[in-house]
């Protein structure tokens, strides 16, 4: 089945923040959060009107949110600037769409400081303005920023750095599999390797499937 995820972290201790924050930026679209523990048990990967929290790791809040909150792709693009402005912090969105095509973006201060998509090609079309902008430009915008991920995750370079490397058109037509690690489950023309990048960072995405799911702390409906 194909698996689409929005994944979202910000780099604070307390989670009423993000919610608080959220909110407001929210309220423009005429759009209310309301805690909901009705459903709890019951969390979906791809939610449409409500997000889920999960238990904090190293410092990052971890939610998992509709596709782009159900908003337009270039509001969610403000949303995302204006979380990390607002709470002055750092906040990454990972994203998972149709199992195929994976990505990030991460922002500090109000400001995009890098991101990464394993196909910028496929994806222009449905990207925010701010973006697709750039990837017109350059494409090695979108490749990655490793030094600056091995600094903020406090994860060695060179653990990083073979997920951020896009797959020439060769590799993507290989019979043979190809890992960014030898221990990691997915390969890397398989998006789900995001799932092995996001736990090499130290924040795992939440497994929505099967005897390693991961249980939600919180849920959050959209009015």
């Amino acid at each position: 089945m194909a698996l689409t995820m929005h994944y979202l972290i910000v780099r604070t201790k307390d989670h009423t923040e993000v919610i608080n924050s959220l909110e407001r930026f929210l309220q423009r679209y005429e759009i209310e959060i309301e805690s909901n523990e009705a459903t709890l048990h019951e969390w979906e990967p791809d939610p449409e009107d409500r997000f889920y929290r999960f238990e904090p790791l190293h410092g990052w809040q971890r939610f998992i949110i509709p596709n782009a909150l159900d908003l337009e792709a270039e509001e969610f693009f403000e949303a995302l600037c204006y979380l990390s402005q607002d709470l002055e912090t750092v906040v990454m969105n990972f994203a998972l769409q149709e199992s195929a095509l994976w990505s990030y973006m991460l922002f500090q201060d109000g400001i995009l400081q890098d991101a990464y998509i394993n196909d910028p090609e496929e994806v222009l079309s449905n990207m925010p303005p701010e973006l697709a902008e750039l990837l017109e430009g350059d494409m090695s915008d979108f490749y990655g920023e490793v030094h600056l991920l091995s600094e903020l995750f406090g994860v060695p370079a060179e653990t990083i750095e073979p997920y951020l490397i896009p797959l020439t058109e060769e590799e993507r037509e290989l019979d043979t599999e190809l890992y960014a690690h030898d221990d990691d489950e997915h390969p890397l023309n398989d998006g789900h390797v995001v799932f092995d990048f996001a736990r090499r960072l130290g924040v795992p995405i939440p497994q929505p499937y099967g005897a390693g799911r991961e249980p939600a702390v919180a849920e959050y409906l959209l009015l």
